[in-house]
Parts: structure tokens; sequence; C-alpha cells
């Protein structure tokens, strides 16, 4: 299976017993980024995105995990009203650092 556009990576995660490909642009500029950030903040992503699925693309940007310190997925999230809410607290208990 090829994408009918130019991709950076592709990610196979197994996603309720079926192993599923995405390919996966990154946004421009976004390595050096990661890079200059590091130098000042602790990095901590938290997406809404299945575990299964963003672990790997984390994996990919971040391979020996010098940038990113912390990560929460989906699991992490509440539903509220049929929309997933993120949680702060899971980060830090004091949001003024957020």
């Amino acid at each position: 299976m090829k994408p009918d556009v130019p991709h950076d990576f592709v990610v196979r995660p197994r996603i309720d017993g079926q192993i599923l490909t995405f390919f996966v642009i990154k946004r421009p500029g976004v390595d050096d980024f990661l890079k200059k950030i590091r130098e000042k903040y602790q990095i901590v992503v938290f997406t809404a995105g299945l575990r299964e699925y963003a672990s790997l693309v984390l994996d990919k940007l971040d391979p020996e995990r010098r940038v990113i310190s912390r990560s929460f997925y989906r699991d992490a999230c509440s539903e509220i009203d049929g929309r997933l809410v993120k949680d702060l607290g899971f980060v830090t208990k004091d949001l003024r650092r957020v």
C-alpha cells in the first residue's frame, strides 16, 4: 500500500486486533523545533490519540526520548458530553506551571 502523497514515516499499530497502516507527514521544522525547546522546557505530550498509534509516532519523532519526557494518551482523557477532555492535572498538580 502506497499513499498518494509523500510521507516522512509509516507506523503500523494494532488497534482492536487489526494492524492498521498510517503514513505520517511531519510538520515542516518540527525536528529543529523540538531540539530547540528541549533546551529550556520540559516537554510533555498530551493527545487524545490512541496510545497504540500515538506512542509509535512519538517514538519516530524522539527515538531516544531525549526531548519528550512524558506522554499522555486518550486513556488519560475524560469524556464529557461526547467530547474528549484533557485533564491537565495528570501533567502537574500546580497548573500555574503549565
